[in-house]
């Protein structure tokens, strides 16, 4: 009987073993927090500062150009990295023996529950994953837009914009929007003017850029968004919460629908 027992319990879970995690991106910084993960994170990105119980964790660079000295003094166990064409980041960290873990860029909102599985999966925190996609999908099922506006969002100054590759399509649309640069498979790129008034916005969206600015550009009286005065200038924290895929883009969703609205 007693080795019927012992045999038995060889056969329950295991309780894992804490890991030290190290996050560059905010979006999965935001992630892991929400899967009851915080205090995992031993080094987070410079510009990781929410929630509060970020603000105190050791810096370590971002996720472009991460800081290896200390990241290599801390010695994570898993350091989570964006899937990035343009970077090196990944490659780097490798070479000094860090484990890294790549996660591909959100295209639409549904893969943020699929970057939270997928982070939650190394650290057996599966049911903690499952709880989160429930409520996120719970949020945004809320939103109910009857009618969509054509809209022009420029996620930084030069024109740069979003296309249907982009998770920010997606958000967008949850709205009340219609991204005008959609139908383009690509995530991120910049655009001219011209192009901007080719496809005639009801609603300009600006990271950086404010409204005068807009209304003093050549032939900016064509522009429905413009003749309208429905040209708007992100504060910081509301472009936080709309530029990372995390668990705080349904508050992103409130407050575009509200401006899509007003």
């Amino acid at each position: 009987m007693k080795k019927i027992i012992v045999c038995l319990l060889f056969l329950l879970p295991l309780k894992l073993q804490a890991l030290k995690i190290a996050a560059l991106m905010p979006s999965h910084a935001e992630i892991i927090c929400s899967i009851g993960m915080c205090g995992d994170l031993i080094a987070v990105g410079s510009y990781c500062d929410w929630p509060k119980e970020l603000e105190s964790k050791p810096k370590a660079g971002d996720y472009f150009k991460p800081d290896l000295e200390k990241l290599y003094s801390l010695k994570p166990d898993l350091v989570f990295l964006p899937v990035s064409l343009n970077s090196t980041a990944a490659s780097d960290l490798k070479k000094i023996g860090l484990k890294v873990i790549e996660i591909e860029p959100e295209k639409n909102i549904g893969d943020i529950c699929f970057t939270a599985k997928k982070i939650a999966s190394y650290a057996g925190r599966d049911r903690e994953a499952e709880k989160f996609c429930l409520k996120l999908n719970l949020e945004i099922s809320k939103f109910k837009p009857k009618k969509r506006k054509k809209i022009f969002y420029e996620i930084d100054s030069g024109f740069w914009t979003a296309g249907g590759e982009s998770f920010l399509s997606d958000v967008l649309s949850k709205a009340g929007g219609r991204n005008i640069f959609e139908a383009r498979k690509e995530n991120y790129f910049k655009v001219s003017w011209e192009t901007v008034i080719k496809e005639n916005p009801d609603i300009i969206i600006s990271n950086y850029s404010k409204p005068e600015y807009f209304y003093s550009l050549p032939l900016a009286d064509k522009v429905s968004a413009v003749k309208n005065k429905k040209v708007f200038l992100l504060e910081k924290n509301h472009r936080d919460i709309l530029v990372r895929p995390g668990p705080r883009i349904p508050r992103a969703v409130k407050k575009l629908s509200e401006m899509i609205d007003e």
